[in-house]
């Protein structure tokens, strides 16, 4: 019988391999079922997402922090009081609440998919810190990892920079997609404080970039909304954009761009003519409209075009600027006014190689004539000015000519400064006769402030202002800097005099003026028999009167007629100033309008936060054709509760009116409940308000609620004695001899209209006598008509675009 020893080895040796084949086996099938269980718990257990995030905490070093978590990562997982804070990268952002749901499957092909995230709450503070030089990297469209957001929706987010409101959204929801073969932008929409974005479209990881984009778009940047459209077009030689905006005004932007390495691009800007009032609110400029064209390249650009404002028109003929070794030359720049000789020319360049870009510029024009509708009076002018140096150190100065034809006051200029403070070594202007020296500091950093001092001697403000000519001397000296609590100056004015207006002229002033509007000191000036005064107390709060005594208006306003005197006192703590006092008229003219007597009685309690009464009465009041008898106006209360009563006696028309608002800083509302309007003329109705009606303002949208008058004809005895009261004002050539029904005369209206000027307006007539129509808007026409008007229009317009919609009017 054999021993053991005796077995083969060669069989022994193959069976103990398979048996550590089946151990390790054995091992490697419990180790991946201990990761199968881990990666499980994990993906589909609470405990386990909070550990991985527990661990995405500590990678991150603490700056992240999550209040609650709940769900899994396989979804939904939803967190709270989440906040990321970075204080080297100035972010710190905090969320209430979130749910997200991710495609778990998809991380095994290779991509993350984002099924659906809700967050809401969401506040984002910004702070300015400084971000570190990075060497510039080469554009790639490609993603480190494809990604996929099928659903994403944001619910109230705020966004501040350095403690100051940044953005304020409502609601945004996101569907895109960034993968290898590019990005997808299937939706997205954005609903915020200052308006709407619709946004879709895709880029292609391919050369030249293809792809397509669509938006709209109303947004508001300050006081100016912008409404529009905007597509891109790219077939990969050349991308083509269109922008075109419906507000502040019509404006059309074409561009062209093509993808080589010279980037040609065209471009070309059309905005038809615009009231100027839709970008500045007191202009006088009439209409506003401005044609571009342009073309070059990276290291070229020819622009020119035409811009129109008013009557006149100034031609860009044209702008030439070149970029080579990181100077920016502009080559040409010639502007002109076509039908004028004038003729205005810039040259120069801009080194761009440093941090702060140093420019050496120069301008100058000869003949330019500037319209009256733009400066107030025509002025001629030529001249020259230099700019040299960068924003730490530069220099400016010149020589011009400016004032009315054959009366130009020669000016000289020399100015030196920094990003910090402006030196003014000379302003001289001078005049034949007289003239004008002025130096003195303006500091910019770290506060605004400024030092004058001034001398004038025989000085004629007619060179600028063509109605004061005259001949005045002053000495003048003004310093004073802005606080955090205010203004801080002073003006010292020993004396003033000479001639203005063919008037004398006269007085002093030694003011100061500290934060909170404190008014210390006075001021008196004279001017023929006309004085204003202003005198102050000093002290903790202000208190100050205000006097005026002009037996002749026209010594300080040339185109008014009469005389007026007050004497107000103004005192209180900014900004809660308490305002009391008189003012009186008579005799009063302005252009058309005239009164013979006006009595204001003011009583304001806080000018801050508006509270307390106005009461106004005049007498023989008129303009054109309008004229009243008396005229009593009531206004009173605050900005929470206010009310206004008007009550006069005219002709052709009497007015009473009565009207209640309230006002809670971003919206006004009120309510109409009385409006009675009285027809000065035999055989009309007086119309009176049926029931009240409702009032709305929001800052850029009047609403008007159903506002409907009706009134009955009077009766009429049908005597002889009844035709003798037949005015003069009624007598004249009857062009229809159909008398009127005696069913009660109705007008309502209802509707809404913005300051971009867009419309919504709804109008109803019945039963409306011509003869009122013809009394109120022509009462002096010999023609007098007979008849009614009974029909309903409604009335629609965007922006400025043309009126639109339906009526009927038998």
């Amino acid at each position: 019988m054999n021993s053991p020893r005796d077995r083969n080895p060669s069989t022994a040796k193959p069976q103990r391999q398979r048996r550590i084949l089946r151990r390790f086996g054995i091992g490697l099938l419990v180790v991946l079922a201990l990761i199968g269980v881990t990666v499980l718990w994990a993906l589909h257990t609470t405990s386990g997402a909070r550990f991985v995030l527990a661990r995405v905490q500590a990678a991150l070093e603490d700056k992240l922090s999550i209040g609650g978590i709940d769900g899994t990562l396989a979804g939904p997982l939803r967190v709270t009081d989440l906040r990321y804070r970075d204080a080297a990268s100035g972010v710190d952002a905090q969320l209430a609440q979130a749910s997200v749901d991710v495609g778990v499957l998809a991380l095994f092909s290779g991509r993350v998919t984002i099924q659906d995230l809700q967050a809401s709450d969401i506040n984002v503070a910004l702070t300015t810190v400084a971000s570190p030089a990075e060497p510039p990297s080469a554009f790639s469209l490609s993603p480190p990892i494809d990604l996929i957001v099928e659903r994403l929706r944001i619910d109230r987010a705020a966004i501040t920079r350095d403690g100051q409101p940044l953005q304020s959204i409502e609601n945004a929801e996101l569907s895109c997609a960034w993968t290898g073969w590019g990005v997808v932008l299937r939706q997205l929409e954005v609903k915020a404080a200052d308006g709407q974005i619709n946004l879709s479209g895709s880029l292609a990881n391919q050369t030249g970039y293809p792809g397509q984009a669509d938006g709209r778009f109303n947004w508001r940047l300050g006081d100016i909304t912008l409404s529009g459209t905007l597509n891109a077009r790219g077939e990969g030689r050349q991308t083509h954009l269109q922008l075109t905006l419906e507000q502040p005004t019509q404006t059309r932007i074409n561009a062209a761009m093509g993808q080589s390495a010279e980037l040609p691009w065209t471009l070309e800007v059309e905005i038809p003519a615009f009231p100027a009032q839709r970008l500045l609110a007191e202009s006088t400029l009439g209409e506003l409209a401005l044609h571009l064209r342009g073309s070059g390249d990276r290291k070229h650009a020819n622009v020119d075009g035409q811009l129109g404002i008013g009557a006149h028109s100034v031609a860009l003929a044209p702008l030439r600027v070149s970029l080579a070794d990181d100077t920016l030359n502009i080559d040409q720049l010639q502007l002109a006014m076509p039908g004028t000789p004038g003729k205005l020319q810039a040259s120069g360049k801009l080194d761009l190689a440093t941090d702060t870009p140093r420019a050496d510029l120069t301008a100058s024009w000869q003949e330019v004539q500037l319209p009256a509708d733009w400066v107030g009076q025509a002025l001629h002018s030529h001249g020259s000015i230099t700019l040299r140096g960068n924003a730490d150190d530069f220099t400016a100065a010149g020589q011009l000519a400016l004032g009315p034809e054959g009366a130009l006051a020669d000016i000289d200029l020399d100015l030196q400064g920094n990003t910090s403070k402006v030196e003014i070594k000379r302003i001289q202007l001078t005049q034949a006769k007289g003239g004008l020296q002025a130096t003195g500091t303006l500091t910019l950093q770290p506060a605004l402030a400024w030092q004058i001092e001034a001398n004038a001697q025989g000085l004629d403000p007619a060179a600028f202002a063509a109605q004061w000519p005259g001949a005045i001397e002053f000495g003048l000296n003004s310093e004073g800097h802005i606080t955090d609590r205010g203004i801080e100056a002073s003006l010292k004015l020993p004396s003033i005099g000479g001639r203005l207006r063919e008037r004398a002229l006269g007085g002093s002033a030694d003011l100061r003026l500290q934060p909170g509007n404190i008014v210390d000191g006075s001021l008196d000036l004279q001017l023929g028999d006309s004085r204003i005064s202003i005198t102050g107390n000093g002290g903790t709060q202000t208190d100050a009167r205000l006097r005026f005594e002009f037996p002749t208006l026209a010594d300080w306003l040339p185109a008014a007629q009469g005389a007026a005197r007050g004497d107000l006192h103004i005192n209180g703590t900014w900004p809660a100033l308490a305002v009391n006092g008189q003012v009186s008229a008579q005799a009063l003219g302005w252009s058309d309008l005239k009164a013979d007597t006006l009595q204001a009685d003011i009583r304001i309690r806080d000018l801050g936060q508006p509270a307390g009464s106005l009461g106004i009465d005049a007498t023989g009041l008129s303009q054109g054709q309008f004229q009243f008898e008396s005229l009593r106006v009531d206004a009173e209360g605050k900005r929470s509760a206010h009310h206004l009563r008007v009550n006069s006696k005219g002709d052709p028309l009497g007015i009473a009116l009565d009207m209640n608002g309230r006002f809670d800083g971003t919206r006004w509302q009120g309510t109409l409940s009385r409006l009675a309007l009285d027809a000065k003329a035999r055989r009309l109705p007086d119309l009176a308000l049926e029931q009240p009606a409702a009032l709305d303002w929001n800052g850029n949208r009047f609403a008007l609620g159903e506002t409907c008058l009706s009134g009955r004809m009077p009766a009429v005895a049908g005597n002889a004695k009844d035709a003798s009261k037949t005015s003069t004002s009624d007598a004249g050539v009857d062009t229809a001899a159909a008398e009127p029904t005696t069913a009660p005369a109705r007008l309502c209206l209802n509707g809404q209209a913005a300051s971009s000027g867009d419309l919504d307006l709804g109008l109803q007539l019945a039963h409306l006598p011509l003869r009122l129509i013809t009394r109120l808007a022509a009462a002096d026409s010999p023609l007098r008509f007979r008849g009614e008007l009974d029909g309903s229009a409604q009335l629609k317009r965007s922006g400025s675009g043309p009126l639109q919609g339906s009526a009927r009017i038998t």
